[in-house]
């Protein structure tokens, strides 16, 4: 089953109730942000072209990805005609989308599992050929 963050927020799911699901059946999540009312009166136009990078809305986006699966593949999904029609970069949107993935996703917690110390996220360090 696909599970689209923006459409598990918006419909009110919680992650209790996404917990409650066998893991086995969560294949793979879309991973946006939004503000949890529509801003768009075209609901379809705003989920094809105007999702947020993840943290600059108001989706329990931590909450849901503390209950995800370990294996489970976790895809960013945020078209944004909003960022594009401003003259932001492709890069500086690229930027903004890997932080904003990194600061939902930090300290990570799978399903089952205790929280893991944050430090282990940290880039190995630096060797003599790096």
């Amino acid at each position: 089953m696909l599970l689209d963050t923006m459409h598990l927020g918006r419909s009110g799911a919680t992650a209790a109730e996404i917990a409650a699901l066998d893991p086995a059946m969560i294949g793979y999540v879309q991973l946006c942000d939004a503000p949890l009312e529509p801003t768009n009166p075209n609901y379809m136009d705003e989920a094809t072209f105007d999702r947020m990078i993840p943290g600059e809305g108001e989706l329990p986006l931590r909450e849901y990805l503390s209950i995800m699966p370990r294996d489970v593949v976790v895809s960013l999904e945020v078209p944004s005609r909003t960022l594009t029609k401003a003259g932001i970069s492709l890069r500086d949107r690229l930027e903004r989308s890997v932080k904003g993935c990194t600061s939902v996703a930090e300290p990570p917690r799978f399903h089952g599992e205790e929280p893991r110390n944050s430090a282990r996220l940290s880039a190995p360090p630096s060797g003599p050929h790096g």
